[in-house]
């Protein structure tokens, strides 16, 4: 099967007015720290109800005022000042909406470059903490240290550097454990607020195999639509797995998956395919069968969503 066609930079569309920096193929600048860019209504509209998986980078989105709404593995989150969020290749976002006094900066990191959570010490630990929660909060000291990080990496994009893109991934790195550390100071203080060792045991696993389920989800949901087969991965029944993620979120394992199956889908209908082409590639049986799925999940069919402004 060809390559899923979505966005390649993913959340770097919501604002077209342009790039700060670019490495074509390895790393991406963008912010609007000292230059005006204009986020009106119709910049905030045009990209809401519009997924996009990102495909083949990791995404460093940084906050210093104002807001910005983003739905990432189901979740909604919203980023303000001196939050810190971070997106992984394979997971599908939704950008919600910002406010007219938002200001940011992002690093959009090709992993064919450099991928940062896999090559640095302890990447399971960090993978492991980074997927349970995007969204890190530091302070104002913090927040002007990786400013700096930022800069820095700007000025070797710009300039004629010996070793230039060693250095680079070297301040990727800094930008990463300093990130780590947050989190994990984070994962401590929530650990010490447990009521007692063994009820935080019981959760903990619930909270592993919930971490698990998504993951997969976001993996296979475009092929694989049933609970079986992600009860089949983790090793247990369909029942005690829908037990779980409802114990944990509230919803059903089947919510999810239709959940991201939407996703996909919106995502590949906006991308230019034929409704057909969707449709195989995402294991419909038909297109009519597709479109019932489709109208059912959003009130629009596929050629309405596909068409519509």
């Amino acid at each position: 099967m060809a390559k899923t066609p979505y966005v390649n930079l993913g959340l770097s569309t919501l604002v077209k007015q342009g790039f700060r920096a670019s490495l074509e193929g390895k790393i991406t600048l963008h912010d609007n720290i000292e230059r005006h860019i204009p986020l009106d209504d119709d910049v905030a509209m045009r990209f809401r109800d519009f997924p996009i998986k990102i495909q083949g980078i990791t995404i460093f989105m940084f906050c210093l005022q104002g807001s910005i709404d983003i739905k990432l593995s189901f979740q909604n989150y919203r980023l303000k000042k001196n939050d810190i969020f971070i997106v992984q290749s394979g997971q599908l976002g939704e950008f919600n909406g910002m406010s007219k006094d938002v200001q940011f900066f992002f690093l959009f990191v090709h992993n064919d470059f450099s991928d940062p959570l896999t090559h640095i010490n302890d990447s399971q630990k960090l993978q492991d903490l980074l997927f349970r929660g995007p969204l890190h909060h530091c302070d104002d000291r913090q927040m002007e240290e990786f400013r700096s990080i930022y800069d820095a990496i700007h000025e070797k994009i710009d300039g004629q550097w010996i070793y230039r893109d060693e250095v680079i991934r070297g301040y990727i790195y800094a930008l990463l454990y300093s990130i780590y550390s947050l989190s994990y100071a984070e994962s401590q203080e929530k650990a010490t607020q447990a009521e007692s060792v063994a009820s935080q045991g019981a959760k903990g696993r619930q909270m592993d195999i919930y971490n698990s389920f998504i993951s997969l989800v976001q993996k296979h949901a475009g092929q694989e639509h049933k609970t079986a087969f992600y009860a089949d991965k983790l090793c247990i029944t369909p029942k005690y797995l829908s037990q779980i993620i409802y114990n944990v979120s509230g919803r059903f394992a089947k919510d999810f998956i239709k959940e991201s199956l939407v996703m996909e889908s919106k995502a590949l209908l906006k991308s230019g395919l034929s409704i057909q082409t969707v449709c195989d590639m995402l294991n419909f049986g038909s297109p009519s069968f597709f479109g019932r799925f489709f109208k059912e999940a959003t009130g629009f069919t596929p050629f309405e969503y596909q068409t519509k402004e």
